[in-house]
């Protein structure tokens, strides 16, 4: 081996460097701990200056006796494209002790030939990314903080852990759960030696090559994969070591591996999992080596290496010589839900079960991204099938399997499947009014992203489904993404979150914007119970993915923190594609409603507006209005949201002439387009008095029927004091 790092890469002494190193070779010659500099080229044509520098050394001499000189030369590498990629730093001599130091990059060589020298990590982070926005100056302080580090034995800090070692580029890649494996390694209090058995996840090389071993006690080793030995020695001494060369052999692990107990292992393996006739030839290796503190940013002491090993032919016991081929294999930890909720900081939602209805562009989306996050305990529901012009909005990119269209909720299962390798999501290609109620309360959340009014009413109506249900949908051509998450004990449910966002109406210009649109553009609108969401099914729909790309990804947000929310709410997101400066998203927190039973009517009224009238009646005059909402006739509920009193109104202790309301009802009739009407009256008995219906009170009860009755509509009537109230309804024969 030569001496110099110059001698042993071949280097050839030139006059100057090319132009575009000129302010580096000035910058070097400019520094005063830099001593001389001389210019090279390499036979593939990379330039390198050489320089000494100058280090001041502790006074009792270099930590445990390193071999660091006063005076070292200091090879610069200059990278084609400077200045975005950083000049690599090496020591112009082949003796340097690397071996003992952290933040190194081993060398590599290929027989006698150097293909990889060592180079210093200056930065933790991306050099090149740094370099770009730093000075030569500054890089050269880097290089001098290294190597007096070094010297102290401080390159490692005593806060930050133990650094692990640097790696090679590796042709190789393993899949593991490392957390599971250093566990295992940490709770055994002995050496120990373990098969393939104990990998828990699939290993697989980069080229090509894939191996799902079996982890069945009983299965014998599979010849035409490899196998993988777990290697680990708690009662080994820490150990400082790093790798410094590596020249792909077993022999350069010589300060950190146990020669002997690889050869434990391999006899172990031909003993337990080879007949007579076979011996180990090539294998996987995880090695577990003890090191003197916890690795940063781990708790544990134990650095995992990852080889793979191939020995001679050979039959019988065989003996560890160094000689054999090793070659470094990358780690990766595999992506499980586990992993994605991490990384997605949805930990919350990992564990619960949810139902997804409709599964066309926005449902797709919604379930794919909850899948991301780590939610695989998913129950798809849609009977619909995909067809080519889905493809547009679609989170789905095939519209048929071997000329048969393709299910969308079976389909979108298959790559949650997919994603992780497991059979945890479900598909249910049904209506959902064949849905059993069973499939949905066994749910932690329902997501109702059909855009249906049918599928709107039937869930309010279902009362027996026992979790919080969510609903998604697209209104105003894509300008609006409309989230609603019902209530504790599903108050409110869906159908009144939707009269309360109508109801913003008279204050929102927005919501006032669209329903005017909806019903501009709908000759039927007064006839609707309610206008329904965007569908994005038909194929003269216009409108791109990103607009339902980005009103997913806002709901699949508010999904993600639904474990911190106890009470209802809609979101409403605003999205103009045309002038993102306008984008917002509102939030309405939604109260829940006390519920009161009116013969076979049920009437929801606010809490807060309960003891809103509740402190009129503390007025000694009587007081009172209209109630304004929304009656559903059909499933016999009346949804109060809100009262009305005219200013006309004609009060005394004794009685009360409600004012006209009729310039009232017209400004609520234009607001919100006719959703939110009179839906009864009320009034105020002061000073305690009885919330009984009184003579005069039942006379203006019969006016009203007579009225009312005609519009096939109940009679509502409402008698408040200070602490009680009653209700009154009355509905045509």
């Amino acid at each position: 081996m030569k001496s110099t790092l110059v001698e042993e890469l071949g280097l050839k002494e030139i006059d100057e460097c090319p132009v575009q190193f000129h302010a580096f070779a000035r910058a070097v010659e400019d520094t005063p701990y830099f001593q001389g500099t001389c210019f090279f080229r390499d036979p593939l044509g990379s330039h390198y200056i050489l320089t000494t520098m100058t280090i001041n050394l502790p006074s009792h001499g270099p930590f445990e006796g390193l071999d660091i000189r006063s005076k070292e030369e200091v090879l610069f590498c200059l990278p084609v494209h400077y200045p975005y990629k950083a000049p690599r730093v090496m020591l112009n001599r082949t003796d340097f002790p690397f071996s003992s130091l952290p933040h190194v990059n081993p060398s590599f060589s290929s027989g006698d030939r150097l293909i990889i020298p060592n180079t210093l990590c200056l930065h933790r982070g991306d050099i090149d990314e740094w370099f770009l926005n730093a000075a030569p100056e500054r890089f050269f302080e880097r290089v001098l903080a290294w190597l007096k580090d070094a010297a102290k034995g401080e390159l490692i800090k005593n806060n930050d852990g133990f650094e692990p070692m640097l790696r090679l580029e590796c042709k190789h890649l393993m899949l593991y759960d490392s957390s599971a494996v250093l566990q295992l390694m940490d709770a055994n209090p002995k050496p120990i030696i373990m098969t393939y058995r104990n990998i828990s996840n699939v290993i697989s090389l980069k080229n090509d090559e894939e191996y799902a071993f079996k982890l069945e006690v009983s299965e014998l080793y599979n010849h035409d994969g490899f196998p993988c030995l777990l290697l680990f020695n708690k009662e080994a001494e820490p150990n400082a070591k790093f790798l410094g060369h590596h020249n792909g052999s077993l022999g350069d692990f010589g300060e950190l591996f146990d020669f002997t107990l690889i050869q434990r292992a391999i006899r172990y393996f031909n003993n337990h999992h080879l007949d007579i006739h076979n011996s180990l030839h090539r294998f996987l290796m995880i090695y577990g080596i003890k090191r003197p503190q916890n690795l940063i940013g781990s708790s544990f002491d134990i650095e995992l290496v990852n080889c793979l090993i191939e020995l001679p032919d050979y039959m019988g016991s065989y003996k560890i010589t160094g000689k054999e081929n090793c070659s470094l294999v990358e780690h990766h930890n595999p992506f499980d839900p586990i992993a994605a909720a991490r990384l997605s900081n949805s930990q919350p939602l990992l564990n619960k079960t949810f139902a997804l209805i409709g599964c066309g562009a926005l449902g797709s989306k919604i379930s794919l991204s909850l899948a991301r996050m780590g939610v695989v305990h998913q129950t798809l529901i849609d009977y619909d099938e995909m067809a080519p012009h889905n493809l547009a909005r679609h989170a789905l990119f095939m519209h048929s399997n071997n000329g048969h269209r393709m299910p969308k909720a079976k389909a979108l299962a298959g790559l949650v499947a997919y994603l992780y390798g497991t059979d945890t999501s479900r598909f249910l290609l049904k209506n959902i009014l064949d849905v059993s109620y069973d499939e949905l309360n066994t749910q932690d959340y329902v997501v109702d992203c059909t855009a249906s009014g049918i599928v709107l009413d039937y869930l309010a109506a279902t009362k027996t489904i026992a979790p919080r249900i969510i609903r998604a949908e697209i209104a105003h051509e894509g300008q609006l993404g409309l989230i609603f998450f019902e209530g504790p004990d599903r108050t409110p449910d869906l159908r009144d979150l939707r009269y309360i966002l109508y109801y913003q109406a008279m204050h929102d210009d927005i919501i006032y914007r669209w329903l005017q649109h909806d019903k501009d553009n709908t000759n039927d609108f007064a006839h609707q119970e309610f206008p329904v969401g965007l569908g994005c099914s038909s194929d003269t729909m216009i409108l791109d993915d990103a607009v339902i790309s980005v009103h997913a990804g806002v709901a699949t947000s508010i999904i993600k923190s639904l474990e911190t929310i106890a009470t209802g709410f809609i979101y409403v997101n605003e999205y103009y594609p045309n002038d993102l400066t306008q984008n917002s998203v509102k939030k309405y927190e939604v109260e829940s409603f006390e519920i009161i039973i009116c013969n076979d009517w049920t009437v929801k009224i606010r809490h807060s507006l309960l003891k809103r009238i509740h402190d009129l009646a503390k007025d000694v005059s009587e007081n009172g209005g209209i109630f304004v909402g929304n009656i559903h006739a059909r499933s016999k509920v009346v949804l109060i949201l809100d009262i009305h009193i005219p200013d006309g109104n004609l009060r005394s202790p004794n009685g009360l002439v409600r004012g006209d309301v009729k310039n009232y009802m017209k400004h609520l009739e234009e607001r919100t387009c006719g959703l939110i009407n009179y839906v009864g009256e009320w009034h105020t008995h002061p000073r305690m008095a009885s919330t009984k219906m009184s003579s005069i009170d039942g006379n203006a009860f019969t006016l009203l029927k007579e009225v009312l009755w005609k519009m096939q509509l109940p009679v509502i009537h409402g008698i408040f004091n200070e602490q009680k109230y009653n209700f009154y309804l009355f509905e045509s024969d």
